[in-house]
């Protein structure tokens, strides 16, 4: 069994679990196996993720249970890690998503939504990360690369300017 941390960057979504990695070898499979350790988002701790057309994800849906420790969880005490200020967060269901394409706030402003994705082994060498184009190949369906012991997977939605910003 291989320890491996799934992080969800937004959704306050950082643990490590134990997995197989004979058996777990991509990023969609690390996943599926927390799915299938903590369940769905009905339950505390659980996860879920949309899929759109190709395979690619819309969006993480996640059970946060509250007293989150960004440096493991589940979070012990009051201390909720340095990416949130000190501030608490209501526990609760949680979801971070990428809106339809047509979206006429984010036209308006020049800006589109996308997921990156990166594996980053325990030497904190980025070993795969999102093509450079919007249409990645999904999860890493042909990794060159193996999920190991110490690997950590970090998901997050950004927005990126497809052009210039206009300022009145």
């Amino acid at each position: 069994m291989s320890k491996i941390t799934l992080r969800i960057v937004g959704l306050f979504f950082n643990e490590t679990f134990e997995v197989d990695t004979n058996i777990v070898n991509t990023v969609k499979d690390v996943v599926i196996a927390y799915r299938t350790l903590r369940g769905n988002s009905s339950s505390p701790g659980g996860l879920d993720y949309t899929p759109i057309t190709g395979g690619s994800v819309q969006s993480f849906t996640y059970n946060y249970p509250g007293y989150y420790n960004f440096n493991g969880f589940p979070g012990k005490g009051n201390n909720d890690g340095p990416t949130l200020g000190g501030s608490q967060r209501q526990a609760g269901v949680y979801t971070l998503s990428e809106p339809e394409p047509s979206n006429s706030i984010l036209d308006s402003l020049n800006l589109f939504l996308t997921w990156q994705y990166y594996v980053v082994s325990k030497s904190g060498k980025v070993k795969s990360k999102t093509g450079p184009k919007r249409d990645f190949t999904p999860w890493d369906a042909t990794p060159n690369y193996s999920i190991v012991d110490g690997d950590t997977i970090i998901w997050r939605l950004v927005a990126i300017y497809n052009a210039p910003r206009v300022i009145a």
